[in-house]
Protein backbone atom coordinates (compact mmCIF):
# COMPACT_ATOMS: atom_id res chain seq x y z
CA UNK A 1 0.00 0.00 0.00
CA UNK A 2 1.33 3.39 -0.89
CA UNK A 3 1.42 5.92 2.45
CA UNK A 4 -0.29 8.81 1.69
CA UNK A 5 1.16 11.77 2.46
CA UNK A 6 -0.32 15.40 3.41
CA UNK A 7 1.83 18.53 2.49
CA UNK A 8 1.91 21.54 5.16
CA UNK A 9 2.83 25.03 4.55
CA UNK A 10 3.36 26.70 8.01
CA UNK A 11 2.52 29.89 6.50
CA UNK A 12 -0.53 29.69 5.02
CA UNK A 13 -3.82 29.27 6.86
CA UNK A 14 -5.54 27.12 4.27
CA UNK A 15 -2.58 24.64 4.55
CA UNK A 16 -3.03 24.50 8.38
CA UNK A 17 -7.05 24.46 8.11
CA UNK A 18 -6.58 21.80 5.97
CA UNK A 19 -4.09 19.45 8.26
CA UNK A 20 -6.02 19.74 11.03
CA UNK A 21 -9.16 18.98 9.52
CA UNK A 22 -7.36 15.86 8.02
CA UNK A 23 -5.47 14.65 11.58
CA UNK A 24 -9.33 15.16 13.49
CA UNK A 25 -10.70 12.85 10.49
CA UNK A 26 -7.53 10.36 11.02
CA UNK A 27 -8.29 10.51 14.50
CA UNK A 28 -11.78 9.60 14.41
CA UNK A 29 -11.10 6.70 12.16
CA UNK A 30 -8.71 4.76 14.81
CA UNK A 31 -10.81 2.76 16.18
CA UNK A 32 -12.32 1.24 13.17
CA UNK A 33 -8.98 1.04 12.37
CA UNK A 34 -7.62 -1.10 15.10
CA UNK A 35 -10.31 -2.90 14.92
CA UNK A 36 -9.16 -3.52 11.31
CA UNK A 37 -6.07 -4.49 12.40
CA UNK A 38 -6.74 -6.72 14.84
CA UNK A 39 -9.53 -8.65 12.93
CA UNK A 40 -6.73 -8.82 9.82
CA UNK A 41 -3.99 -10.17 11.98
CA UNK A 42 -6.59 -13.33 13.21
CA UNK A 43 -7.03 -13.92 9.98
CA UNK A 44 -3.54 -13.81 8.92
CA UNK A 45 -3.25 -16.95 12.60
CA UNK A 46 -6.68 -18.69 11.40
CA UNK A 47 -5.44 -19.45 7.32
CA UNK A 48 -1.81 -20.28 9.03
CA UNK A 49 -3.93 -22.85 11.99
CA UNK A 50 -5.69 -24.52 9.24
CA UNK A 51 -3.04 -25.00 6.53
CA UNK A 52 -0.44 -26.14 9.30
CA UNK A 53 -3.67 -29.15 10.16
CA UNK A 54 -4.13 -30.01 6.53
CA UNK A 55 -3.89 -33.90 5.95
CA UNK A 56 -4.41 -34.06 9.87
CA UNK A 57 -7.46 -36.26 10.63
CA UNK A 58 -7.86 -34.35 13.85
CA UNK A 59 -8.05 -31.40 11.89
CA UNK A 60 -11.69 -32.22 11.14
CA UNK A 61 -12.55 -32.04 14.46
CA UNK A 62 -11.38 -28.28 15.19
CA UNK A 63 -12.43 -25.13 14.24
CA UNK A 64 -9.96 -21.71 14.12
CA UNK A 65 -11.81 -18.56 14.69
CA UNK A 66 -11.82 -15.07 15.90
CA UNK A 67 -13.68 -13.13 18.65
CA UNK A 68 -14.41 -9.19 19.00
CA UNK A 69 -13.89 -9.32 22.60
CA UNK A 70 -13.58 -5.43 23.11
CA UNK A 71 -13.86 -2.28 20.95
CA UNK A 72 -13.76 1.21 22.17
CA UNK A 73 -11.91 4.62 21.52
CA UNK A 74 -8.90 3.36 22.87
CA UNK A 75 -8.49 0.02 21.31
CA UNK A 76 -9.72 -3.68 20.61
CA UNK A 77 -8.94 -6.96 21.30
CA UNK A 78 -9.43 -9.68 19.02
CA UNK A 79 -8.88 -13.13 19.72
CA UNK A 80 -7.67 -16.02 17.22
CA UNK A 81 -8.57 -19.83 18.79
CA UNK A 82 -8.89 -23.08 18.22
CA UNK A 83 -11.16 -25.07 19.71
CA UNK A 84 -12.93 -28.69 19.41
CA UNK A 85 -16.33 -28.79 18.06
CA UNK A 86 -16.52 -32.53 18.31
CA UNK A 87 -15.31 -34.89 21.43
CA UNK A 88 -13.13 -37.97 19.92
CA UNK A 89 -12.44 -41.24 21.96
CA UNK A 90 -8.81 -43.13 21.39
CA UNK A 91 -9.82 -46.72 19.89
CA UNK A 92 -9.60 -49.96 22.04
CA UNK A 93 -10.72 -51.15 25.28
CA UNK A 94 -9.29 -48.69 27.54
CA UNK A 95 -10.02 -45.24 25.44
CA UNK A 96 -10.32 -42.10 26.75
CA UNK A 97 -11.68 -39.13 25.57
CA UNK A 98 -8.84 -36.92 23.08
CA UNK A 99 -9.10 -32.86 22.90
CA UNK A 100 -8.44 -33.23 18.88
CA UNK A 101 -6.87 -29.21 19.34
CA UNK A 102 -4.68 -30.50 22.04
CA UNK A 103 -3.65 -33.61 20.35
CA UNK A 104 -2.85 -31.14 17.13
CA UNK A 105 -0.60 -28.91 19.47
CA UNK A 106 1.27 -31.29 21.66
CA UNK A 107 1.00 -34.36 20.06
CA UNK A 108 1.56 -37.54 22.27
CA UNK A 109 3.82 -41.20 22.79
CA UNK A 110 7.21 -40.76 21.59
CA UNK A 111 6.28 -37.75 19.39
CA UNK A 112 4.68 -35.90 21.52
CA UNK A 113 6.13 -32.74 23.27
CA UNK A 114 7.93 -32.97 26.35
CA UNK A 115 5.37 -32.48 29.63
CA UNK A 116 4.93 -28.91 30.87
CA UNK A 117 2.22 -26.92 32.71
CA UNK A 118 0.27 -24.34 30.02
CA UNK A 119 -2.32 -22.15 32.09
CA UNK A 120 -2.53 -24.82 34.77
CA UNK A 121 -3.00 -27.60 32.48
CA UNK A 122 -0.57 -30.33 31.30
CA UNK A 123 0.09 -31.16 28.20
CA UNK A 124 2.32 -33.18 26.13
CA UNK A 125 4.41 -36.68 26.79
CA UNK A 126 2.88 -38.35 29.31
CA UNK A 127 -0.05 -36.37 30.16
CA UNK A 128 -2.77 -38.58 28.67
CA UNK A 129 -5.67 -39.95 30.75
CA UNK A 130 -4.75 -43.68 31.68
CA UNK A 131 -0.89 -43.64 29.69
CA UNK A 132 1.32 -46.19 30.39
CA UNK A 133 3.40 -46.04 27.43
CA UNK A 134 4.28 -42.72 26.85
CA UNK A 135 7.82 -42.73 27.35
CA UNK A 136 8.46 -46.14 25.57
CA UNK A 137 10.52 -45.56 22.40
CA UNK A 138 9.46 -48.93 21.42
CA UNK A 139 5.64 -47.58 21.32
CA UNK A 140 2.77 -49.27 21.74
CA UNK A 141 -0.17 -51.77 20.38
CA UNK A 142 -3.74 -51.56 21.20
CA UNK A 143 -6.50 -53.58 20.02
CA UNK A 144 -9.02 -51.63 17.43
CA UNK A 145 -12.88 -51.72 18.08
CA UNK A 146 -13.88 -51.43 15.10
CA UNK A 147 -11.95 -54.09 13.59
CA UNK A 148 -10.87 -56.07 16.25
CA UNK A 149 -6.98 -56.08 15.75
CA UNK A 150 -3.97 -54.85 16.65
CA UNK A 151 -2.75 -51.87 16.28
CA UNK A 152 1.04 -50.33 16.74
CA UNK A 153 1.57 -47.13 17.68
CA UNK A 154 4.37 -44.39 18.76
CA UNK A 155 2.14 -41.55 19.18
CA UNK A 156 1.06 -38.61 17.52
CA UNK A 157 3.41 -35.98 16.29
CA UNK A 158 2.58 -32.34 16.73
CA UNK A 159 1.61 -29.66 14.29
CA UNK A 160 1.46 -26.91 16.55
CA UNK A 161 -1.37 -25.09 14.46
CA UNK A 162 -1.66 -22.52 17.40
CA UNK A 163 2.09 -22.23 17.86
CA UNK A 164 2.53 -21.53 13.96
CA UNK A 165 -0.38 -19.34 14.36
CA UNK A 166 1.05 -16.98 16.67
CA UNK A 167 4.65 -17.08 15.04
CA UNK A 168 3.31 -16.05 11.85
CA UNK A 169 0.94 -13.27 13.30
CA UNK A 170 3.98 -11.68 15.01
CA UNK A 171 6.05 -11.44 11.68
CA UNK A 172 3.18 -9.76 10.16
CA UNK A 173 2.71 -7.32 12.37
CA UNK A 174 4.27 -4.53 10.88
CA UNK A 175 3.04 -5.28 7.05
CA UNK A 176 -0.65 -5.34 8.26
CA UNK A 177 0.06 -1.96 10.02
CA UNK A 178 1.82 -0.36 7.28
CA UNK A 179 -1.74 -1.41 4.97
CA UNK A 180 -4.53 -0.41 7.66
CA UNK A 181 -3.15 3.10 9.27
CA UNK A 182 -1.70 4.06 5.78
CA UNK A 183 1.71 4.09 7.10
Amino acid sequence: MATKKKNLDITNRKSIKNMIEYLESYEKSLPRRCQQFCEELAKVGIQVALTSTLGNGLGNYVVFAQQLKSADKNGCVVVMYGRDIRTIFGDGADAAEISPILMLEYGSGSKGVPFKIVDDLAVGQGTFPGQTHAFDPNGWYYKSTKDDKWHHSFGITPSYPMQKAYDTMQKHVDRVARKVFKL
